[in-house]
């Protein structure tokens, strides 16, 4: 059995507006932008959980999202943003290590559905292997 280990295991992960520099979305106000509405995605496969928060929040906006194409990894989405394709959302933690090195902006969201709550899970019946326990302690820290 499969278990959250408690409520203390629970990760927050801010998504955030992931765009070339040089579209001029940038420098606009992100609370007026409707960003499920108005641009063209660089998104993640179908199979994504980021994925199905997207179609999510569009559903309930009573919106339908441009999906100008799907990958499977931050690293190609960044290349297909990068190369003026579209706008993704990802985790801001995603970001670090393309922003600067191909003159992306990152645009902070304060819609609801871009605040994520994940949790760590565990098996409550065994003790968890060392790597597996550094890994989640690493995670912990990183609220």
């Amino acid at each position: 059995m499969v278990t959250a280990t408690n409520r203390d295991s629970a990760l927050w992960r801010q998504l955030v507006a992931w765009i070339d520099n040089s579209a001029g979305v940038a420098d606009e106000d992100p609370e007026r932008i409707d960003w499920l509405r108005v641009v063209p995605f660089v998104g993640m496969h179908a199979a994504s959980s980021l994925h199905r928060v997207l179609v999510q929040a569009a559903t309930e906006a009573g919106a339908t999202m441009n999906w100008r194409i799907q990958v499977t990894s931050f690293d190609a989405a960044c290349a297909m943003v990068a190369a003026g394709l579209g706008v993704s959302i990802v985790p801001r933690a995603a970001t670090t290590a393309y922003t600067r090195s191909l003159a992306l902006a990152v645009v902070p969201l304060d819609n609801p559905w871009a605040k994520r709550q994940l949790f760590l899970c565990s098996r409550s019946n065994a003790p968890m292997h060392s790597a597996a326990r550094q890994l989640f302690e690493h995670l912990r820290q990183q609220r």
